[in-house]
């Protein structure tokens, strides 16, 4: 999720979006979540397993984000994603969160069939 400064009403529409995101993944599939700006930092050191528990922590990490992090970067945190392990069996899939709309357009290849990639603004 795109953790740059934006208004009040982006920030909690984007904390709603994924929020809404994290209560549609299946049980037992693998997740984590990047915040971005200037720099990134991630709810886990890796991917966890998506239970009632892990869900009800993430969420609640959600609602304690803010817009602390700078700008826009996201190349380095896609990095930091994509250079992961791959979970056998669990495709990986990416959803960008950002506020706003970026004047910036990034050329993202992706290498790999099990790997996706979803962009949303809010």
């Amino acid at each position: 999720m795109d953790n740059s400064c934006g208004s009040q009403t982006r920030i909690q529409s984007a904390k709603e979006t994924l929020i809404f995101l994290l209560k549609s993944l299946p049980l037992g599939c693998y997740f984590n979540v990047y915040g971005f700006g200037s720099t990134y930092e991630s709810f886990y050191p890796q991917s966890v397993e998506y239970t009632q528990e892990s869900m009800s922590t993430s969420v609640q990490c959600v609602k304690e984000l803010d817009c602390d992090l700078g700008g826009t970067e996201i190349i380095k945190p896609l990095k930091a994603i994509y250079s992961q392990p791959y979970l056998e069996g669990h495709p990986r899939q990416v959803f960008k969160v950002i506020i706003g709309s970026s004047s910036l357009s990034y050329k993202i290849k992706i290498k790999h069939s099990h790997k996706k990639f979803y962009n949303k603004s809010v």
